[in-house]
C-alpha cells in the first residue's frame, strides 16, 4: 500500500512536480507498507471516488480490498 504524505490539491501537484522534475523520495514523499487484508473508511463521506482500471467510479464505504493467492499466472519465456 503506497500512500502520500501531502493532503489536498497543494500536496498532490507538490508531488506531481517533484515527480516530473525526479525529485520525489519514497521515504519524504509516500508512507509504504504490506498488507494481506485492507479496510478503507471515510470520516465524512459514505461514497468515495476510486479509480478502476483508469475508469473513476464512485463506491460506498467501507472499501475492503485483499489478495487472492496464485490468482493471476504470468508466463515468462
Amino acid at each position: 500500500v503506497c500512500t502520500a504524505r501531502h493532503h489536498g490539491p497543494w500536496g498532490l501537484i507538490k508531488i506531481a512536480f517533484r515527480a516530473l522534475f525526479a525529485t520525489i523520495r519514497k521515504d519524504r514523499d509516500f508512507t509504504l507498507l504490506t498488507a494481506k487484508r485492507l479496510t478503507v473508511h471515510a470520516k465524512r463521506r459514505r461514497t468515495l471516488r476510486v479509480s478502476l482500471d483508469g475508469e473513476v467510479r464512485r463506491m460506498r464505504t467501507p472499501l475492503e480490498y485483499s489478495i487472492v493467492p496464485r490468482a493471476l499466472r504470468g508466463l515468462a519465456p
